[in-house]
């Protein structure tokens, strides 16, 4: 039963996706010690190449995890070097154009940045659709291990952020990158795509994608064009502190749902998860309490909107599930409308220039998008009992 549990794959994977939220925690911290303004400019600079990146990927990636045990491997390559040639196109094409004229400081520096991050999210894609948890974790570790030296180097020289973690991001890198692969992956005889075909498989979830990234680093690159630099640093701080809950999420949608396409639905895991979502938050929320750590930001914020934020990041939890049952059953239809409300009711919060509202704005528009998605069904459901 604990074999079943705690397979060795979930182990791995939970570890390899806390290890990132680890050294970001550690990151956070250590850069707003030594710069409130340059941390600041750091974090609203990085948002918006990977705001961009998300939104462009079109969950491309996400598909290709989900469907890779459907493939062949000569499938799986040809319909991967799709996307890696989608990704970089965008790059090239939006995301290097966006970064010149957008950012003011430092604009070949965070291209490269961007580059690696990339290469790196390129690369994961691949191992985590063939279960190769061995190899995400090796990367995590590395990235622990590089991104750490260079968070205590930036906390020495209070500047330089992009710079030095773009040192740290081809270090990771330089000791992943198997070049032999790389040779075989493009010499490798490539079967034709089927474009219009595929793009009906991601147009679904093309919406979930620049919902997901706004968001995210959306809402932190948005937000340093409306907030104050006060205000700004309070959003940072607390978006990245409380998403924690988002990073065991990375391991449901990542795992869980590969499963769920898989095999079925496993309630078990679904607890699982949820239990450690509310172990962690009262251990988190405890510890910022008791000790004021970054910035004092466990009493800042009102108990009332972290827990609306804590709420809203357990609603995502099941709207993975929710979404894909929609796309097993082909009611896509669903899926536009719940995630065109979301994105109308993100920009429309955003008119408000209230910190209180964006710091919870992933409940209030997850919310408010099943609410209306619910009204909807029933109006539906009444007018065709009342025609019938």
């Amino acid at each position: 039963m604990y074999k079943k549990i705690f397979s060795n794959r979930k182990i791995l994977g939970y570890i390899a996706t806390f290890i990132p939220a680890l050294i970001g925690l550690i990151q956070l911290f250590l850069l707003y010690k030594a710069s409130s303004s340059e941390a600041n400019s750091y974090f609203s600079a990085i948002s918006l190449p990977l705001m961009l990146s998300g939104i462009l990927a079109f969950n491309t990636g996400y598909l290709f995890i989900l469907r890779a045990n459907e493939l062949t491997m000569s499938e799986a390559i040809s319909e991967y070097f799709g996307i890696v040639l989608l990704r970089l196109m965008t790059f090239v094409l939006i995301i290097v154009p966006s970064i010149l004229i957008f950012i003011k400081y430092q604009k070949s520096a965070l291209i490269l940045f961007s580059f690696l991050k990339l290469v790196i999210e390129i690369y994961l894609v691949f191992n985590r659709a063939i279960d190769r948890i061995d190899k995400v974790f090796k990367v995590a570790i590395l990235s622990f291990l590089f991104d750490l030296i260079a968070t205590l180097l930036c906390y020495y020289y209070k500047g330089y952020f992009i710079y030095i973690y773009t040192l740290s991001s081809l270090a990771t890198i330089f000791f992943i990158i198997d070049i032999k692969i790389c040779k075989d992956f493009f010499i490798h005889k490539f079967d034709n795509l089927k474009i219009k075909e595929y793009v009906t498989k991601i147009l679904p979830l093309s919406l979930s994608s620049i919902r997901e990234n706004l968001t995210g680093p959306g809402l932190i690159f948005l937000s340093s064009k409306i907030l104050a630099d006060g205000d700004l640093s309070l959003l940072i701080n607390g978006n990245k502190i409380y998403s924690s809950g988002t990073i065991l999420i990375g391991v449901y949608s990542n795992f869980y749902v590969q499963d769920l396409v898989r095999k079925g639905r496993n309630l078990r895991d679904e607890y699982i998860l949820f239990l450690l979502m509310i172990s962690g938050y009262t251990v988190l929320q405890v510890f910022l309490s008791y000790t004021g750590a970054f910035s004092n930001i466990g009493n800042h914020i009102p108990l009332h909107l972290i827990l609306l934020f804590i709420i809203g990041v357990m609603l995502q939890a099941q709207y993975f599930v929710y979404q894909n049952t929609l796309l097993k059953n082909g009611e896509n239809n669903k899926l536009y409308f719940f995630e065109t409300i979301y994105i109308i009711t993100f920009f429309i919060i955003l008119l408000s220039k209230k910190f209180n509202f964006f710091f919870i704005i992933n409940f209030l528009c997850i919310s408010t998008a099943f609410i209306l998605l619910n009204l909807k069904n029933k109006f539906y459901g009444y007018f065709q009992s009342r025609n019938s």
